[in-house]
C-alpha cells in the first residue's frame, strides 16, 4: 500500500493575525491544505488568497456568511468526500483537522500519524495538557466528555480537542448522520465513530501553545449534547430500517 497523503483541514473565522503563521506551520509536514473561511469580516481571507498563490494543493473554500464552526467542517468533509469518490483520495488517506489560531504545533503532525498508523486507528483524537486552562473550562471539558463517552460506548478522555487525524474512508460514514451545528464538530464526530465501531484513540497527550478565552459557554454545551443525540437517533433509524426484514 501507497504511503498515506496528509491533508489538513482548518476552519476559520476572523483570524487575520494568526491564520498565515498557522499555515506556514503546518504546511511543511502535509500534502494537502484545505482551509474553510466561515464568513470572515476581517482581512483572514485576503491574506490567505495572497499566501497561497504560489502554492499547489492549497484550497480555499469561501463561506459568505459565518455559519459555525460546525457547518464550516461539513463543507470541508463534502469537498473531502466529493474528491474521494472521484478517486482522487484514498481511503486511507488522513485527515488532520487543527485550529486557525495557531494553538496546536505542526511539529505534532508526523508523529500523530506514525502512531496512527502503527496502531492501525481509524480516529485519533489528541488529549490536551490543561496546565493553564482556568477551573471553569477544566470541568466543562470533563462534563461534555462524560456525555460524550455515555452517547458513544466509549471511554474519551478530552472530546473537544480540535486536534486529530482519521481516515479518508470515516468521512462517508460520518456525513451520513453529522449534524452540524455550530462548535458541535468535535463531539459529534467522536461520537459517532464510536458508535460506528471505528478504532480511536484519546490517549495521546499534547501542548497546546495558548489558552484562549471566551468561545465556547454553557449554551455552547448544550447545543453541541443536542445536536449529537440527534445525529445518534438518525444513526438508530437508519439501522432499524436496515435490520428490518
Amino acid at each position: 500500500m501507497n504511503q498515506p497523503r496528509k491533508i489538513i483541514l482548518i476552519p476559520m473565522y476572523n483570524e487575520e493575525k494568526m491564520v498565515i503563521p498557522t499555515l506556514q506551520q503546518v504546511w511543511p509536514e502535509v500534502h494537502q491544505l484545505i482551509i474553510v473561511n466561515d464568513g470572515s469580516t476581517d482581512a483572514s481571507e485576503d491574506r490567505v488568497r495572497r499566501w497561497m498563490e504560489d502554492k499547489e494543493g492549497v484550497s480555499l473554500i469561501s463561506m459568505r456568511k459565518n455559519r459555525g464552526k460546525a457547518v464550516a467542517m461539513r463543507e470541508g468533509l463534502l469537498w473531502i468526500n466529493q474528491r474521494f469518490l472521484e478517486g482522487k483520495l484514498a481511503p486511507h488517506d488522513i485527515i488532520i483537522t487543527v485550529d486557525a489560531d495557531g494553538q496546536h504545533l505542526g511539529g505534532d503532525i508526523n508523529g500523530l500519524c506514525h502512531y496512527m498508523l502503527t496502531y492501525g486507528y481509524d480516529m485519533v483524537i489528541t488529549r490536551r495538557d490543561f496546565s493553564m486552562y482556568p477551573r471553569f473550562k477544566i470541568i466543562g471539558n470533563r462534563v461534555l466528555t462524560w456525555v460524550a463517552s455515555l452517547l458513544g460506548g466509549f471511554a474519551f478522555r478530552d472530546i473537544e480537542c480540535g486536534f486529530r487525524l482519521f481516515k479518508v474512508r470515516v468521512v462517508p460514514d460520518l456525513l451520513k448522520y453529522y449534524t452540524g451545528f455550530h462548535y458541535s464538530f468535535e463531539q459529534e464526530t467522536g461520537v459517532l465513530a464510536a458508535r460506528l465501531h471505528y478504532r480511536i484513540s484519546n490517549d495521546v497527550p499534547i501542548k497546546v501553545k495558548f489558552y484562549r478565552g471566551g468561545g465556547t459557554k454553557i449554551i455552547d454545551g448544550l447545543l453541541n449534547i443536542s445536536a449529537t443525540i440527534f445525529s445518534l437517533v438518525k444513526l438508530l433509524l437508519y439501522e432499524k430500517k436496515d435490520s428490518s426484514p
